[in-house]
């Protein structure tokens, strides 16, 4: 009864999905998520990793300062939890301009809100994003032409997430939307 309209497909994406990793221990697994972050970041792609909770991130962290020490490569670091707005916005208010540029990579002005940053910083060359399940829900990161030549970006999973077993479906989905491309590897211990 009514009129069809033909609709062009939309680029094709891609998305690698890499082999699933197990580690005999959660310190080994931590070293390797890092090389595995550190190998992606020198190919221009920025990276994701999801973990399950903050306790883990910090871990994480210390395992990124202790590899990257001797490293030529500048590496920024972003986290992102349920805590991360709040914070944001205290640090906007508190912080002088340059104490808050080094601490989030941008002017005072550039984001109004914690959750716009991420999606416009996390998509960047090299960029490592850790964070909990709040970041795999709805958070689309923009990324560079640059970006998406070299990969897109790279989502880690880090290990099972007891609350919900769709927060790893999340956390992989955060990769080859649009039309970018990207890939995702999952660890365990």
């Amino acid at each position: 009864e009514g009129d069809i309209y033909k609709i062009a497909p939309k680029q094709k994406r891609t998305r690698d999905d890499r082999e699933t990793k197990f580690y005999k221990n959660s310190q080994r697994k931590r070293r390797e998520i890092i090389k595995s972050a550190l190998r992606e970041i020198e190919e221009g792609k920025p990276v994701l990793i999801g973990t399950v909770s903050e306790k883990e991130i910090k871990a994480l962290k210390d395992h990124l300062k202790h590899q990257t020490k001797d490293s030529q490569t500048k590496v920024r670091i972003l986290e992102y939890t349920a805590a991360s707005e709040s914070i944001f916005q205290r640090d906007k208010e508190k912080l002088k301009a340059t104490a808050f540029k080094k601490k989030y990579g941008v002017d005072k002005d550039t984001y109004a809100t914690y959750e716009s940053l991420i999606k416009n910083e996390s998509g960047k060359e090299n960029t490592i994003t850790l964070g909990t399940s709040i970041l795999g829900r709805g958070t689309t990161i923009k990324t560079s032409d640059k970006v998406n030549d070299a990969g897109g970006i790279h989502v880690i999973v880090d290990g099972i997430h007891e609350t919900s077993f769709r927060n790893p479906i999340q956390y992989l989905s955060r990769t080859s939307r649009g039309d970018n491309n990207g890939s995702t590897q999952i660890f365990f211990s």
